[in-house]
């Protein structure tokens, strides 16, 4: 018989009893609900704490803390570009910016022309391959 021990309440769990597993998983995921709701509370405060000290890093009781940046930098690149006028030279925009390409198949695209052209399908399925995924169980 396959068993598992869960960790916060030390009760054994059969593997091969679906209903109980089912029970164990929706309890489960809504304890990790409750521990994201009190983990983004305990941020927020220390975040508030870190401002009223004015500093990014806190050391309570032994224990290290750094908080981060709570905000992402979107650049403008057409306004840097005014930098080139300044008289920045080509090498020194060049490292300032690259250039970053990204492609995304559309597979319902890909089906509707392996599905319309025979050639076309063997040069589809050739370009694809798979990487398998983490089981995950929907609970409604």
């Amino acid at each position: 018989m396959n068993e598992l021990i869960v960790p916060y309440s030390g009760e054994l769990i059969d593997l091969e009893d679906p209903p109980g597993c089912l029970k164990l998983l929706a309890e489960i995921r809504e304890l990790e609900q409750k521990l994201r709701l009190v983990k983004g509370a305990l941020t927020e405060a220390l975040v508030a704490e870190s401002s009223r000290q004015g500093t990014k890093t806190l050391e309570l009781n032994g224990i290290k803390a750094v908080v981060s940046a709570s905000d992402e930098i979107i650049w403008d690149v057409e306004v840097l570009q005014e930098l080139a006028d300044l008289g920045l030279p080509e090498e020194r925009m060049s490292a300032l910016i690259t250039t970053e390409i990204s492609y995304k198949v559309n597979a319902s695209v890909a089906k509707q022309l392996a599905g319309a052209n025979e050639s076309y399908a063997e040069v589809i399925e050739r370009a694809k391959s798979r990487i398998p995924k983490t089981p995950y169980v929907s609970i409604k």
